[in-house]
Order: structure tokens, then sequence, then C-alpha cells
């Protein structure tokens, strides 16, 4: 009897089998008497409950982008120290102080150096070894590991200005209706983070570049979160440097209204 219990747990995987098998524990048990009958009662009642648990589990990924080869700066702009330490370390800090259940980096140019500046962080990465050819390849890197999350905002790591509480507006939105596109607009410009439902993500993995198609076609499914025109500053060149370097240390930029 044991042995057709362990096969049962052992094959099946899903809500449906873990059902199945405590149907079938509840026959096995129940030849042995009124009070075999009673335990298998209550084994199946916990198999079942046990088992909308553990596949009613919504996972909602962080992605932050961190695979460019920097061409405009002129060297690794994510290593740049930003308020003390590593631009890229400051955003990917700031995007797991927002509450995601799982933050995954995408690197690619001076992966090993891009990874040493999160020593200590807990997150999760995925290589792409085509960052060169565009942004589509570090969605297909992201996408390839996405397969138990629900939904993921994607995060640009060259956004410093973007704080936890900006990173969480995101999430909160979608959590409270599951499903479509939470998109970001800095007055008139629509960029990054955008979060995107499932739902999206073959659309995601066709990409050559930025997530703009996405955003276009599926305008009537999107939610859009209004941020301070401030917070809109890419790390791009030296003098976009600069400006953010002048901005942390005068803390001349706004929240999310």
């Amino acid at each position: 009897m044991l042995l057709q219990v362990r096969e049962c747990f052992v094959e099946g995987m899903g809500p449906d089998v873990v059902e199945g098998c405590g149907d079938h524990l509840t026959d096995l048990l129940s030849r042995g008497g009124r009070a075999w009958s009673a335990a298998a009662g209550l084994v199946t009642r916990y198999l079942k409950e046990s088992s909308f648990y553990i596949y009613n589990v919504t996972v909602i990924s962080a992605v932050v982008l961190a695979a460019g080869a920097s061409t405009r700066m002129g060297r690794q702009k994510l290593l740049l120290p930003i308020a003390g330490e590593p631009l890229v370390r400051r955003t990917v800090r700031e995007v797991l102080d927002a509450g995601f259940d799982d933050v995954l980096v995408v690197v690619g140019h001076e992966h090993e150096e891009v990874l040493g500046a999160l020593d200590g962080l807990a997150i999760r990465h995925a290589p792409n070894p085509d960052y060169q050819t565009g942004m589509g390849s570090s969605f297909r890197a992201a996408i390839g590991a996405l397969s138990d999350s629900a939904a993921a905002m994607f995060a640009l790591a060259d956004q410093p200005l973007l704080t936890a509480r900006d990173y969480r507006q995101l999430l909160d939105t979608y959590s409270a209706r599951p499903r479509g596109i939470v998109s970001v607009r800095y007055g008139e410009v629509t960029a990054p983070p955008h979060l995107f439902d499932r739902a999206y993500f073959t659309a995601l993995a066709r990409l050559e570049h930025g997530a703009r198609p996405v955003l276009q076609r599926h305008a009537d499914n999107t939610t859009i979160l209004r941020f301070d025109p401030e917070l809109l500053l890419d790390v791009d060149t030296p003098e976009d440097y600069e400006r953010a370097q002048m901005k942390m240390a005068g803390g001349s930029w706004h929240h999310a209204s």
C-alpha cells in the first residue's frame, strides 16, 4: 500500500494528480476499517488544501536589464559610483526593496564585473551572450528564465533616480488588477519600468529592441502611472552621469505622484 501511495506522489506533479492521489489513498485506507477510513478522509482533505495553496501562489518577478555595452559612455557605466555604490547595485537594491517575489538581472557586457557589484544581494541572473544585437535579446534571455512567473516588471539598470517606492507602485497596481500591462509615463514620455502579465511574454520575446511595439498594440489593456518627469534620467553619456551625480547630491528630484 505504501509503495502505491509513494508512486502516486513521485510520478505526479500537478494539482489534479495530487487530488487523484488523495482519492486513491482514501480507497486504500478505507479497506482497513472505520478508523483507517476516517484517517484517509483527513489525509485527503489535507492534500487537496495543500494542493490549492501550492498551485495558486502568484509569483510576480522584477527584471533588471543590465546587459548593454555602454558604448556612448565609453566604459562600463553600470559600475560607476552613484551615492557611494555602483549604479547597477543601487538600481537592483531599490528593486529588491520594492517587494517583488523574485528579482532577475540580465547581464551581458562585462558580466563578471557587474555580478561582482551585486555580490550579497538576493537575486538570480540570466546571461545574454547576444547583448550586442539589441535590447530584444535581453527580453528573450529574461523570458526564458521566467517560467514560474505570472507577471514581470522590466526595469533599466541605468535609471538611478527611481526608488523602491516608485517600483512598488507598479507592483501594487498590478496586484490590485492582475492582468494586462502597467506602464509609466513621465510627462508626455513613455519609458520604463513597465510591468507585463505573462500573457505578453511571447510578444516580448519576439522584440528586436524596446517594448514600445507591445505597448502600442495593447494600449487598451494598459494602466498608465504618471511619474514626475524629473525622474526620467538614463545614464547613457558622461553628461548624463554628471547630471545624475548632481541630482543625487542635491536631492533635486521627486517621487511618483
